[in-house]
């Protein structure tokens, strides 16, 4: 049996402290993010120019502001909580500690240079347009340009990019770094890819996806463990989710998991079936979309399994 699939014969003792580890490090990132929070408007108390920064961009007066403000608190949350953990774990050993951040993070460098966020960028766009472009030809949509200049598009394009990229980070760090890495430790790397994937199905479906979206992100979450696996890294999948983000909401201008679309390069309007085009929910949570997830997520475990069996395969 592949070591993929394997259940990892850890004791009890190890399976404990993997869930204690687990459940420190969310309530360590909710109270972090809260205490950053904090920490910032004090300082916008002290300096008057900082609190004006983050009012403006919580304000949405630029469109990724309040995005990419939380997303930021976000993954700052997380590096510093994982690096704790990091260092407590390994406090009392006189080795060095270089690379048990990375390590913990899976954020190491990929085992091919295509496996790193440019070319996960490239699949994750060209996903989106497979997706809402299946969708459009089905009576879905009805897609027209955005009024506005040139300029605009594109700083508003460059913006949402940073912001997804954020996001990308942050929820691929959030569910497939530390946490992963922690459970794959206590009882395998396959049974740790089905808990996180349906906790971050679970989260999706307590906001604001139907059961329907809620089973594309469960399969967009393994699909994500799976290339995790063959690259042992997330920068691929990181890349590909701010594209898969930024497709839908800064080019397409559809919902993106129940958010509107501000400040797109296209406006899309749902004309459709909600069974096509996802309804409110955007094109996650379509059908298209969970037939596209369905086989693509089996890609990277099959491609496992016949590295498994020593034959030759495709190097993601």
């Amino acid at each position: 049996m592949s070591a993929l699939f394997r259940l990892r014969a850890a004791g009890r003792t190890a399976r404990l402290a993997a869930l204690a580890g687990v459940i420190v490090w969310y309530l360590a990132s909710a109270t972090t993010i809260d205490l950053i929070r904090g920490a910032l408007h004090l300082a916008g108390r002290a300096f008057p120019a900082l609190n004006d920064a983050t009012n403006i961009l919580q304000s949405g007066k630029i469109a990724p502001g309040p995005l990419a403000f939380a997303e930021a608190l976000s993954v700052v949350a997380v590096l510093l909580v994982t690096l704790l953990l990091v260092l407590h774990a390994r406090r009392r050993n006189d080795g060095p500690l270089s690379g048990a951040l990375l390590d913990a993070t899976n954020m190491r460098r990929p085992v091919s240079r295509w496996a790193g966020m440019a070319p996960g960028a490239l699949c994750g766009f060209a996903s989106i347009m497979v997706v809402f472009g299946a969708e459009a030809a089905c009576g879905g949509y009805h897609v027209v340009l955005a009024p506005g200049s040139v300029a605009m598009h594109l700083a508003s394009l460059a913006l949402f990019a940073l912001g997804f990229l954020l996001v990308g980070v942050n929820e691929e760090l959030g569910t497939r770094g530390y946490i992963q890495n922690a459970l794959s430790d206590a009882v395998g790397f396959m049974p740790a890819a089905l808990i996180t994937s349906l906790w971050f199905g679970l989260e999706h479906v307590l906001g604001r996806d139907p059961l329907i979206g809620a089973v594309q992100v469960v399969e967009f979450a393994l699909f994500s463990c799976g290339v995790l696996w063959l690259t042992g890294s997330l920068r691929f999948m990181i890349g590909f989710h701010a594209a898969w983000d930024w497709g839908q909401t800064a080019f397409f201008g559809t919902n993106d998991s129940g958010y509107p679309a501000l400040g797109s390069l296209f406006r899309s309007t749902a004309t459709g079936s909600d069974l096509v085009s996802g309804g409110a929910v955007g094109p996650e949570g379509g059908l298209p979309a969970m037939i596209f997830w369905t086989v693509l997520m089996v890609v990277p475990y099959g491609l496992a399994a016949r590295r498994a069996h020593g034959t030759k395969s495709i190097t993601i």
